[in-house]
């Protein structure tokens, strides 16, 4: 059985999403104690009540927020760390190659446990998702990874936990619907990424100062020192794939219910 944290649903939009993450564990069959997160018990104590109730793996199911937050709480620890994020799936990718609610549920029935990393933004901000920077022009940008040193001009930049980087000049009409859509989960764009890189210590500076995004969430800006910590997390991640998936094409796209409750 797994020890699901969850936190109270801001949105009817995430009150769908937990709704759904839940028919999923059911159709997959995978048990398990639900909790809640709220203002008078934290996500580090529910973290450790799950651990004193001897739970192995625990589960993070909301935001990226509380996904990092768990996720900080288990590095460094023997407990296997599993997420659903339910607002922008595709933050796992970098990480676990999960990129759908419904791939992050299937690898949870699999099991596949890896070592990965977990980065920290000096002083003290750590995550294993991944954090993006966006802006609307071609910037110059200074990346000092490890012993390298690169100059060069981006708009674009994403981060993952496990220090995989990746840059990307965006040039074309679309302009500023393009740099929301990207900056926002929207519509994947047709260019991709024109380097891509990897460090265990990475330092950005920009010709300016830029806010930092984790999910749709500034928590931090330019310039930024970055350290990763390699495999000092026990994460379940997507098997490799040899069948076809668990949940067919038609259990993908439930139809919600517009009525209140």
């Amino acid at each position: 059985m797994y020890y699901y944290i969850t936190e109270a649903p801001r949105s009817r939009d995430d009150h769908r999403a937990l709704e759904r993450a839940r028919e999923l564990l059911t159709l997959l069959g995978i048990a398990g104690e639900f909790v809640t997160a709220s203002p008078t018990r934290s996500v580090a104590e529910l973290a450790e009540l799950g651990a004193a109730k001897r739970y192995s793996t625990i589960v993070a199911i909301g935001s990226e927020r509380l996904i990092n937050e768990v996720a900080t709480l288990l590095a460094g620890t023997p407990y296997v760390f599993g997420a659903l994020p339910l607002q922008n799936p595709v933050s796992l990718e970098l990480v676990t190659g999960i990129t759908t609610l419904e791939e992050a549920a299937e690898a949870l029935k699999y099991r596949r446990v890896k070592l990965t990393s977990i980065a920290r933004i000096e002083p003290n901000k750590f995550f294993v998702t991944e954090i993006k920077i966006a802006i609307a022009q071609a910037t110059p940008i200074h990346l000092a990874i490890d012993d390298a040193s690169i100059e060069t001009n981006c708009s674009d930049i994403r981060l993952a936990g496990s220090g995989t980087i990746f840059l990307r000049n965006r040039f074309g009409d679309r302009g500023k619907r393009s740099f929301l859509n990207w900056l926002f989960g929207g519509k994947k764009e047709e260019t991709g990424y024109t380097s891509r890189f990897r460090g265990s210590k990475i330092s950005i500076e920009m010709d300016g100062t830029y806010p930092v995004y984790l999910g749709s969430e500034v928590i931090a800006k330019t310039p930024l020192a970055i350290q990763v910590f390699p495999r000092s997390l026990k994460m379940i991640t997507r098997r490799d794939r040899v069948s076809p998936p668990i949940i067919r094409e038609t259990e993908r796209r439930p139809q919600f219910s517009t009525t209140n409750g």
